[in-house]
């Protein structure tokens, strides 16, 4: 799992604004005080103003960018926005859509509970999660992770 990163809760409520029914986050118009020049500030706020923010993708398709120098994903700043602080564990798209970060759409999750909702790799042959081929045996075999056991 890779490292969170973790931006005071106040600080995005001041910078980001988040609209729960869309899924979108949009930048606030910034105070002077957050830049050394006129010029820049001015620039800033002309360019990003009320747009939105958090439009890059990352390799695995999250929506992310970066605030403070900081690189953060969409859906975990979304859940500090309505929610007002970090989540626990992992953020879940109940739907599996990486992109809709709806709240109602979003939910905590345990890394077991997150990892339910893999879709079939390219290398699945049998169309089911948990079941493949065993060429040497000449069955199907499948194994399910559940209640810290392995069932065969």
């Amino acid at each position: 799992m890779t490292k969170k990163v973790y931006i005071n809760p106040e600080i995005l409520q001041e910078f980001l604004s988040y609209d729960q029914d869309s899924g979108l986050l949009f930048w606030k118009p910034r105070d002077r005080k957050h830049f050394s020049h006129d010029r820049i500030w001015k620039a800033w706020n002309t360019k990003n103003a009320n747009r939105e923010a958090f439009t890059s993708r990352t390799d695995t398709g999250y929506k992310h960018g970066s605030i403070l120098g900081k690189s953060v994903t969409a859906h975990r700043v979304a859940w500090v926005l309505y929610h007002g602080d970090w989540p626990k564990e992992h953020i879940d798209h109940i739907n599996g859509i990486r992109t809709d970060n709806r709240i109602h759409n979003l939910r905590e999750a345990s890394n077991a509970q997150n990892g339910q909702n893999y879709g079939l790799t390219s290398k699945n042959k049998s169309g089911y999660k948990g079941v493949r081929w065993v060429p040497e045996k000449k069955k199907w075999i499948a194994r399910v992770y559940a209640f810290n056991k392995m069932h065969h």
